[in-house]
């Protein structure tokens, strides 16, 4: 299951200090098996309005390697997985676990409530 909580994000720190920007709001995921971010990827694919053939076609690519990125299937190369990502504007961010992902089950939903303090 995609856990996606909405939270705010700032890309330089300073111009929120000084109001030079609103935060902006991002949807987040914590993905922890390979069917998390072939969610993340459609769910992508899909508000851009494009068939799989169409991001098959950006990405120089058969659509059976966008059918099979979407799936989680095996196969499917870091390289075209990097480039999708990039193609559907989404940024993959890696950080260390710091006991947040542990909290729950893989596949369990965690409360945002969890993660920030208040």
């Amino acid at each position: 299951m995609l856990e996606i909580s909405d939270i705010s994000c700032v890309s330089d720190i300073s111009d929120l200090i000084l109001g030079q920007k609103k935060p902006e709001v991002v949807a987040v995921a914590i993905v922890r098996r390979p069917e998390d971010i072939a969610v993340a990827i459609k769910e992508a694919r899909l508000r851009k309005q494009l068939t799989q053939a169409q991001l098959a076609a950006r990405l120089k690519v058969n659509r059976e390697s966008v059918h099979r990125l979407e799936a989680g299937e095996g196969g499917v190369s870091l390289k075209l997985l990097l480039l999708a990502l990039h193609e559907l504007g989404l940024i993959l961010t890696l950080s260390e676990d710091k006991g947040i992902a542990r909290k729950t089950k893989p596949g369990s939903a965690i409360s945002i409530d969890e993660i920030v303090d208040e």
